[in-house]
């Protein structure tokens, strides 16, 4: 049982999420939350919304009291927090500590290169988008 814990401990996770196209109600973060702790030490929480919607500016501080880095995208054009995210991406990979695992929350698919790529470098991906 003690190497499992060390070994989860040891496995990076990041998590990143798109408010703007995929909203969780609170039952279904705190399910997501307790699914990437299982998965090991989350490094990142990363949301990101669009302060311009009022349901999602009124998510934020909700979002942070569970430890979510909000990341404000308060751009009209479309694809803006997906770009966002794909910069977030592409930099935390290369830090210190890059996450073993990505966890993407997004409703669209306009992250198909940037799955291929984080698995041509090892991560493991796991994707959730809304049904």
């Amino acid at each position: 049982m003690l190497k499992t814990q060390q070994k989860q401990q040891e496995i990076l996770v990041s998590i990143y999420w798109d408010l703007q196209n995929v909203f969780l109600n609170q039952e279904l973060v705190n399910l997501l939350l307790a699914f990437v702790k299982s998965q090991g030490q989350i490094v990142d929480k990363k949301v990101y919304y669009n302060s311009l919607v009022l349901h999602q500016a009124a998510e934020k501080k909700n979002l942070q009291n569970l430890g979510f880095s909000c990341i404000d995208v308060p751009c009209v054009l479309k694809n803006s927090a997906d770009n966002q995210i794909k910069s977030d991406l592409i930099d935390d990979v290369h830090k210190h500590q890059s996450p073993n695992i990505v966890i993407l929350v997004s409703g669209d698919g306009d992250f198909a290169n940037s799955v291929s790529v984080l698995r041509q470098l090892g991560k493991k991906v796991i994707v959730r988008g809304d049904s």
